[in-house]
């Protein structure tokens, strides 16, 4: 049993036609069972891409260094038959979209059949039976039997919830859960994690850029742009008190909030800015900030990458 995933100077790029892309910037940082860690920030900050390299789902054109050490060993750098031995069964993937995740061709239970065999703690009709049913499935033989485009789309989120947990894994990475629900719908999947968060101690990683649902479920919170950390803690301190000119902006230019958007566009990911880079939208930017890059620094109980608090 291994309580947490350690990432240390992770990089991540990609090879294109225009140039070499780099989405994610030697990041460093861990998250535990039994917490859930939520990523927020502005599409193409990196989000997604460091997900996803942690269980080797990136494109062929991605290039990949540093360390993500579970177990003590390496997830970036396993061969292709170990790490199929712990997608699904140690660290499950919750994709993004129920409605291109799910096959339209398969019933649902052969899509969960598919999810646990292997798994022989309990028959594996009573398994899924029972999973259904843990997710307000009152009737889980009908959905077994049913198509997903029989089925609504809190449905198929919740169908997702249950083939992440069904094998009982100590991880798991959720991308982008929200995106693209109405209001009803992003209720319900509030209530799924929360239902997750309370009856099993796995640890999450949540990929979101939904503040509300960071705010309502996330222990801690890590703020990224441009592929990097611009500010973590907390989640309730950084949404009460937030430090980084980033942190502060992002969270002013949501709905909930006073809909001020942040000057400027984020940064080329081709042609990085140097020193910080967040500098050329920040309000504070001094001369070193456009020469140097900060580091984190600690200011009480989280990690702020900004001179100001040099």
């Amino acid at each position: 049993m291994n309580n947490r995933i350690d990432v240390n100077h992770v990089h991540v790029a990609f090879q294109t036609k225009e140039g070499l892309v780099k989405a994610v910037n030697h990041l460093s940082m861990s998250f535990e069972k039994g917490k859930v860690t939520a990523m927020i920030g502005e599409t193409g900050s990196g989000k997604s891409v460091l997900g996803l390299s942690l269980l080797q789902l990136l494109p062929d054109n991605s290039l990949v260094s540093g360390e993500a050490f579970y177990e003590n060993q390496n997830l970036l750098t396993m061969k292709a038959s170990e790490i199929r031995k712990i997608r699904g069964r140690k660290i499950a993937l919750i994709p993004q979209n129920p409605d291109t995740s799910l096959n339209p061709l398969l019933k649902i239970k052969r899509q969960l059949l598919e999810v646990v065999t292997g798994n022989h703690r309990q028959p594996i009709k009573t398994a899924i039976f029972n999973e259904l049913k843990r997710y307000h499935f009152t009737d889980p033989e009908r959905v077994a039997e049913a198509y997903p485009f029989q089925l609504s789309g809190g449905m198929k989120q919740r169908i997702l919830a249950a083939a992440a947990t069904i094998r009982q894994p100590e991880f798991i990475i959720a991308d982008e859960p929200t995106k693209g629900l109405d209001v009803l719908l992003r209720h319900e999947v509030y209530q799924i994690f929360q239902q997750m968060k309370q009856d099993t101690h796995i640890g999450f990683l949540l990929i979101t850029h939904d503040l509300i649902f960071a705010n309502h479920i996330a222990d801690h919170l890590l703020v990224l742009y441009a592929g990097e950390i611009m500010e973590s803690g907390p989640t309730q301190d950084l949404f009460t008190e937030p430090s980084h000119p980033y942190t502060k902006g992002f969270i002013e230019a949501q709905p909930y909030k006073s809909l001020t958007p942040i000057p400027g566009m984020p940064p080329s990911l081709i042609h990085l800015p140097t020193g910080c880079a967040f500098h050329p939208r920040c309000p504070y930017k001094k001369t070193l900030c456009q020469q140097e890059k900060p580091p984190l620094f600690s200011v009480n109980n989280r990690k702020v990458r900004c001179f100001l608090y040099a």
